[in-house]
């Protein structure tokens, strides 16, 4: 299992947005790939399986969210910095909105599907 610490990723509705946030969006995939390479284990193979990802967001503040649109900049910004090959490997996706905690932050868990399924009694 791999786990990472990120910055608060922006929303996809700035990307949406005027050029500005646009900028602001790919500087934060760049930084934020800097950040991804210094947690990887040494000799990190990227992910070719499918992989279940597990996110927990820590808001900076209690401003209602939609938490789908931080998913795309995070999944983009893991397949920039190598983390599996393209984000169409996330074979099961798990979000949770956590606690306040400024300046907002998540946390990812992600794992080949090969080893476990922490969903295999789950279904509805």
């Amino acid at each position: 299992m791999l786990i990472l610490q990120l910055t608060m990723p922006p929303s996809l509705n700035q990307k949406l947005g005027n050029i500005k946030h646009k900028t602001a969006w790919n500087d934060w995939k760049y930084r934020e790939r800097k950040r991804i390479l210094k947690q990887l284990p040494e000799g990190f193979e990227p992910f070719s399986c499918d992989v279940y990802l597990y996110i927990d967001f820590y808001f900076p503040d209690n401003a209602r969210r939609d938490l789908d649109n931080y998913l795309k900049a995070l999944q983009d910004t893991l397949t920039l910095a190598g983390v599996w090959n393209d984000d169409s490997q996330v074979c099961d996706l798990i979000v949770k909105r956590q606690g306040v905690l400024p300046p907002g932050s998540c946390t990812l868990a992600i794992w080949p599907k090969s080893e476990s399924d922490p969903l295999a009694d789950w279904i509805l």
